[in-house]
């Protein structure tokens, strides 16, 4: 890095240097078998250099708890997102709220997922009361959201 300095006299200096962020994140308690349901029990939060970590890494267990482990973590390890599968927040033939929003005003109706999906993902959806197929997005569990 270059630091300079130009008054009262002019001087330049090459340094070098190491960035280290530091924060607590989602570690495995115990070693989590494939295929295993995460509990808040199998958690613990350490402190951690983030500069190394991949990205992906967990700051709060929200996320994690009911979430599926990928492949084996190791005691210890920082959880990261590809070791674990996210629950689906609608599952075919799921009951659903659909809200439909335009300039500020929203409808209700219920409907039926005809599609599985996470947070954001966009799936198909029968509208119970006119029976038309329409897409849609989950904004949270049994919810999803049309915007016109």
């Amino acid at each position: 890095m270059r630091v300079q300095c130009s008054i009262p006299q002019r001087w330049v200096a090459h340094v070098t240097g190491k960035v280290e962020a530091f924060s607590s994140v989602a570690t495995a308690r115990n070693t989590l078998p494939k295929g295993k349901l995460i509990q808040a029990a199998d958690l613990a939060f350490q402190r951690h250099d983030l500069t190394p970590l991949k990205p992906g890494y967990f700051f709060t267990p929200d996320t994690l708890i009911g979430a599926q482990v990928r492949r084996t973590i190791t005691s210890q390890s920082v959880i990261n997102s590809s070791h674990i599968k996210l629950p689906n927040l609608v599952n075919k033939g799921d009951s659903v709220i659909i809200i439909a929003q335009k300039n500020g005003m929203s409808i209700r109706t219920q409907g039926t997922a005809l599609d599985a999906g996470l947070a954001g993902d966009q799936i198909r959806v029968v509208n119970n009361r006119s029976q038309k197929v329409i897409k849609a997005y989950i904004k949270k569990r049994g919810q999803v959201t049309v915007f016109y």
